[in-house]
């Protein structure tokens, strides 16, 4: 009961501290109104150069030692530019860092109990990859419906008598990106000395669509032998469309389903982390090595069980 008055509290004093932002933007004759406009208007500005700072110190920069680090570190960098964020990965390190603390802290306060500690991890973590996974999807999106765009480039391009270094280079100036950059980048590494094969096979790897593992194919028989692939692109654009459009009649008629696994997923993830915050008795329960026992063997069931469903799903699309 203290932990639900504890979090009623907390988000009353969250609505009066934006009610009393709002009045005080909304100010319009004092100068009272026009600093406190000013000063939050470079707030964020100010946060970011905070992070930046503070991304550089020594010890944050050991954090992102790792390939498998400064990988995700990167995905999250991504994500945020997508969103209008200008940061680098050493400010994204850092502000990945202050977002858990401060989702920590909150947790702590509202649990009043060390156990939020780990369940403030947990939404910091789960809030992140949120972030990263909605933004990487709609890059594969895009890049999806792209393809039939690259393929007619391609496929004008080389009708035209370019070579494979042009075809590559036209691409990347007439297609927007996520995949005219990519064709960009390949054009410049043919620029800079690279094999054009090792730049297509780059650029492959780097675009993981449907298609574009073909294209990488018949770019590399086209400078091998010299052959014109004009009218394989052509119709691998009109397959690629009709592809595209099965797969989003696919995705609108398995919505729903797909939003009740994600629910039933996340529920018991949701439930504990609640409990853990609001309830004195489960944390009680919690503390005992009874309780943390109990709590692992539903985890484990739990992965278990959508392991086994996602393996099904594979076997059914097969």
């Amino acid at each position: 009961m203290e932990g639900v008055c504890l979090l009623v509290a907390c988000a009353l004093g969250f609505a009066g501290t934006c009610l009393v932002t709002d009045a005080a933007l909304r100010a319009r004759s004092d100068g009272t109104g026009r600093r406190v406009r000013y000063l939050l208007s470079g707030l964020p500005a100010r946060t970011l150069a905070a992070c930046e700072a503070l991304g550089h110190r020594p010890l944050l920069v050991r954090l992102q030692g790792t390939p498998r680090v400064r990988g995700l570190l990167d995905r999250l960098t991504a994500a945020l530019r997508a969103r209008g964020v200008s940061i680098s990965r050493y400010g994204a390190t850092a502000l990945a860092l202050a977002v858990t603390c401060a989702s920590c802290a909150l947790c702590v306060v509202v649990s009043t109990s060390a156990l939020g500690l780990p369940v403030g991890v947990v939404i910091a973590g789960a809030g992140m990859a949120s972030l990263v996974g909605s933004h990487e999807r709609g890059a594969r999106s895009e890049a999806v419906a792209q393809m039939p765009e690259v393929l007619r480039a391609l496929s004008s391009a080389l009708a035209s008598g370019k070579s494979l270094e042009q075809a590559i280079a036209y691409v990347g100036q007439t297609v927007p990106d996520p995949l005219g950059s990519e064709f960009l980048r390949a054009s410049f590494e043919v620029e800079s000395g690279r094999s054009a094969d090792d730049a297509v096979r780059a650029l492959c790897a780097r675009v993981d669509v449907a298609g574009m593992e073909l294209v990488g194919t018949a770019l590399q028989v086209s400078q091998r032998t010299g052959g014109s692939l004009s009218e394989l692109f052509a119709r691998t654009a009109r397959m690629v469309t009709s592809g595209t459009a099965l797969q989003r009649e696919l995705a609108v008629k398995t919505s729903q389903a797909r939003l009740s696994a994600r629910v039933v997923a996340a529920l018991p993830v949701l439930l504990v982390c609640a409990l853990t915050l609001v309830s004195p008795d489960y944390r009680a329960g919690l503390a005992t090595t009874v309780g943390r026992a109990c709590l692992c063997v539903a985890v484990l069931m739990d992965a278990l069980a959508l392991a086994i469903v996602r393996m099904l799903m594979k076997e059914a699309l097969r």
